[in-house]
């Protein structure tokens, strides 16, 4: 690890964001929120272990610094650093954030270090045969539903903003109970659709020349509505165009068109309001497929667009939620350029 010159009050202004923020969750808190804390303030000690020897001592080497040979960990100890380097107090918060719960989704730390007490979860979509199409007897789906659905959560960005993989669709109670009115799919695949959620369905490949900006227009329009938020597509009306499907109109009928991807490639995007209810003000799911790349990149752009963070900033936040999001390098780049746009409008 190379040398790095930080200002001391930097690091006592992270622990005390730390301690202020998580202290009483990971007292108290069994599941995934209270694991995560408990991991977080572990890191935020072994900074100040050793004497005071910060960033540089040989705890901080062994959970800090660690990659843990595994590459997704690797990338985000690489972010850590550069985030470092501007002075960011939040967004190296984030990033550990992110760490701790990636740590722990791949069993990385023995389970002593987070666990509180076990819990199982109480929602009662986990007794479904299938969760794609509830009616079904058997379920065909390549990971189980009823293994799926005691294992997949809803990750809260910001309040009322969700990522998930595609099963956290199915979570008919937990969707209800939070109040999840609109849900994004850009998984590419299609299942039964709840009568009272709005849904919009955007295609596009989990492939690094896939053309994320050119859905970003309909994907952002179709959130904004969602939470009711004034913030727009954060693309001119020549760029979003008629491409960008039905996904920012309203109408209640299901449209569809084509956006033109890189390399000869296409996305398509369309719109259904299942029952009319619950159009805008409510609180919205975007999941891809794994919850990892597609969904975590739209959800990025989204805090560019609503909070005017950097893209570096906007995926470690939506990493600090959801641990396993993780943008490919040709979606990090578009964002990126994204970013650099919405700077000049």
């Amino acid at each position: 690890m190379a040398s790095l010159a930080v200002p001391d009050d930097f690091w006592l202004q992270l622990s005390s964001s730390v301690r202020k923020r998580y202290t009483k969750l990971a007292g108290l808190d069994p599941m995934k929120p209270g694991q995560k804390a408990r991991v977080l303030i572990l890191m935020v000690d072994a900074i100040g272990h050793d004497g005071g020897g910060g960033i540089h001592s040989a705890a901080a080497e062994k959970l800090v610094w660690a990659d843990f040979s595994n590459e997704a960990v690797a990338r985000q100890v690489k972010d850590f650093a550069e985030l470092m380097k501007s002075g960011a107090v939040v967004a190296v918060e984030y990033n550990l954030v992110a760490r701790a719960g990636l740590l722990i989704d791949l069993q990385l730390i023995p389970p002593a270090m987070y666990e509180l007490a076990q819990s199982k979860s109480s929602l009662t979509s986990a007794a479904l045969i299938c969760g794609r199409f509830p009616k079904e007897t058997r379920c065909g789906c390549t990971i189980p539903c009823q293994k799926a659905l005691r294992e997949v959560f809803l990750s809260e960005i910001r309040p009322g903003f969700y990522i998930g993989p595609v099963q956290a669709a199915y979570l008919d109670d937990e969707l209800r109970a939070r109040g999840v009115t609109h849900v994004l799919n850009l998984s590419g695949t299609r299942y039964h659709e709840r009568d009272s959620i709005t849904y919009c369905c955007v295609d596009f490949a989990d492939t690094p020349d896939a053309d994320l900006r050119g859905v970003l227009p309909a994907c952002l329009r179709f959130i904004a509505r969602s939470l009711g938020s004034a913030a727009g597509s954060g693309e001119s009306s020549s760029d979003a165009s008629d491409a960008n499907g039905g996904c920012g109109k309203g109408g209640g009928s299901s449209l569809t068109s084509s956006v033109s991807g890189v390399g000869g490639g296409s996305s398509t995007s369309s719109m259904k309001s299942s029952s009319g209810r619950g159009r805008g003000g409510g609180g919205v799911l975007v999941h891809c497929l794994a919850g990892k790349s597609r969904s975590a990149s739209v959800c990025a752009a989204w805090l560019i667009v609503s909070e005017g963070l950097t893209a570096a900033e906007a995926i470690a936040a939506v990493q600090s939620a959801h641990p396993r999001a993780d943008p490919n390098r040709g979606f990090r780049d578009a964002l990126r350029r994204f970013e650099d746009k919405q700077q000049r409008q």
